[in-house]
């Protein structure tokens, strides 16, 4: 049975529950309370070393990183609709889901910590660290929105490992008040993706 450990509100689980949907595959989800640090215990620590979600156990594999989890399903599950075999199709995926996880999804992951995983921990939002996020947030949207006037979906005429991956940092706005309304492209691709039936069997923000 694979196992997933993470928090329902983390856009990392996220993506990795929604592939999972996505591909019909059965699992155990194991909830961790971030906002009680149980990534901190020593059962967590257990399974992970850097103690951050999630974590895949399925077998004798534990694996931390949900790129890393992405990417292992795709191919134990040969899941190649959305991760091709041919080398030059996936190289452009994992583009796209290594500059989304490290740019514009991890702002937004950034402004969802000062609006509302600070609260969580007792802590005050920074308006200033807000400030600086939303001007990064603001020059790299544009390039985005343009790239997707033109296309359905991130890299290819349907949904791939990148889109999966990107759309949960993107809602990550949702916990914030940070609007995408200016960014139509974006926001349209946004609801095609929320109006999958797997996303919304998750029903992460109802």
């Amino acid at each position: 049975m694979i196992e997933i450990f993470g928090h329902r509100h983390s856009p990392y689980t996220q993506r990795v529950l929604f592939f999972l949907e996505e591909i019909h595959k059965e699992y155990e989800f194991h909830p961790i309370k971030l906002e009680k640090k149980e990534h901190f215990k020593p059962y967590f620590r257990k399974l992970s070393l850097f103690q951050r979600v999630p974590v895949l156990k399925y077998g004798s594999l534990v694996l931390s990183e949900s790129q890393a989890i992405l990417r292992y399903f795709a191919e134990k599950f040969q899941a190649f609709s959305y991760y091709p075999r041919n080398l030059e199709l996936r190289a452009d995926i994992d583009q796209w889901m290594d500059h989304c996880s490290s740019h514009i999804g991890n702002h937004m992951t950034q402004l969802a910590w000062e609006f509302h995983w600070k609260k969580k921990f007792g802590l005050k939002k920074s308006n200033e660290q807000i400030n600086r996020i939303v001007t990064k947030l603001e020059k790299e949207l544009p390039l985005i929105d343009c790239h997707l006037s033109n296309r359905t979906y991130l890299n290819q005429a349907k949904v791939s490992l990148a889109d999966v991956s990107f759309l949960p940092l993107m809602l990550n706005s949702k916990l914030t008040d940070f609007s995408l309304e200016k960014y139509p492209f974006v926001r349209s691709w946004c609801d095609r993706m929320e109006a999958r039936a797997a996303w919304q069997k998750l029903a992460f923000y109802q």
